[in-house]
Parts: C-alpha cells; structure tokens; sequence
C-alpha cells in the first residue's frame, strides 16, 4: 500500500464514521495518515522546487490543513473533515498568492488544482483586469494544448459580463468566472502508482504560466 492509498483508506473509513469516539479510538491511524501526508507534500515540494522558486523552501507543516472543522456556523455538525489537503504557495496554507493545491478524497473526489480562489472582491477585479488588458498573453497559456490537456476551469459564474468589461472581449467567458481556479480530478486508482508524485509535479510545471498571470494580476493592480 503507497502513502496516500494508506491516507485515502482511513479518510473512507472516517467519512463512513465521523465522530469524535470513532477518531479517539482511531487516532495512531490519523497519525500515520498525517505523518504520510507531510512526507508526500516534502517530496511534491522538492520536485516543485526545480522550477518555481516561491515553493521551494516551503515545508509539509506550512502547507497542510487541520483535519478538525469549524463547525460553528455550519449545519453540519460532524467533527471531522473527509479530505486531507495540501496549499503549496508563497506564505504556504493561508496564502492569498495562486499556487498549487492537492486534495486527498476517496469516491473519487481527490483532485489537482491551481490559480486563485476565494477571492475577495478586489481581487476579482484585478484578476478580471489583468485577463482583459493582457487578453493575447492570457489565451495563449489557457489555448496551450499541454494545459488543456490537464486542466479545466471550474467554479461559478456571472450569467452577465461584469460592469466595466467589454461583451465583445475576446477573452469575455473567462471574465465571467467569480473566481480563477483550474483543476484535475484524480481518480482512487491514480494513486496505486508509485510515479503519481512525478506525475503531479509535471502537471504542476503546466499550470504554472497561469499561477505567474494570476500573481502578476495581484502585484499590479490589486493594490491600486
């Protein structure tokens, strides 16, 4: 069994069984979960590192999350997250600044993911302006066949074009979105293969011209 089919049979086990009881019993599981999941992101980190310089002194513990939730103003009352996750970016986890994310979920539901996400207003609005005044740059990375090939943008979107942008933009779909993020899912199998780390850094390695466009959006218009 590699790492991360160690760490997806225990989070399906959790999500079938998400109680503190069940966890207490549990806990050196979780704790081999997580001791597995921060030597996964320490070798993502490495590879990620040969050619983005705003990850490489990065370590796991900077860029993990808290299984635990915050369950104070959700319905949804059980304790536990189902996933177990990793934000690889300049400032690690609580960054604002795109970078690269990886998310462990049985079912199915783990994925790869980059760019921005749960922007605040003002960041939209950058990210709107950069993609708008650098139309050419930005449909060149988004139109390149390696990227589409791997990536797929998601999340929602304006039914209108947004005030102040033109319908007629050859970029105007993409102005739409309410946020910036691009993914992959990963299906349980993928991670049966010992060269899925390699796999996911060459992935990386496409989306970062996107993470550059995106950061370069937030350095010169997000502060003006």
């Amino acid at each position: 069994m590699t790492q991360s089919e160690l760490i997806l049979d225990f989070l399906k086990e959790l999500a079938a069984n998400n109680n503190r009881e069940w966890f207490a019993e549990h806990k050196p599981r979780y704790t081999a979960a997580a001791e597995a999941l921060a030597e996964v992101v320490d070798r993502l980190i490495a590879g990620l590192g040969a050619f983005d310089d705003d990850v490489k002194y990065l370590h796991a513990k900077d860029c993990t999350y808290r299984i635990y939730r915050d369950i104070r103003f959700s319905p949804d009352k059980s304790p536990y997250k189902r996933h177990m996750a990793a934000y690889m970016a300049r400032g690690g986890r609580k960054s604002i600044r795109p970078g690269y994310y990886i998310h462990l979920q049985p079912g199915g539901e783990s994925l790869l993911a980059g760019g921005l996400y749960c922007m605040d207003s003002k960041m939209v609005k950058a990210a709107r302006r950069a993609i708008s005044d650098n139309a050419e740059e930005f449909l060149e990375i988004v139109g390149e066949s390696s990227f589409k090939d791997t990536f797929v943008f998601a999340g929602d979107r304006l039914k209108r074009m947004p005030l102040g942008f033109d319908q007629g933009s050859p970029v105007a779909e993409y102005l739409k979105y309410k946020d910036f993020t691009v993914i992959r899912k990963l299906p349980d199998s993928f991670f049966g293969n010992d060269g899925w780390e390699s796999q996911v850094v060459e992935w990386c390695e496409v989306l970062k011209p996107l993470n550059d466009f995106m950061g370069s959006a937030l350095d010169d218009y997000y502060n003006v």
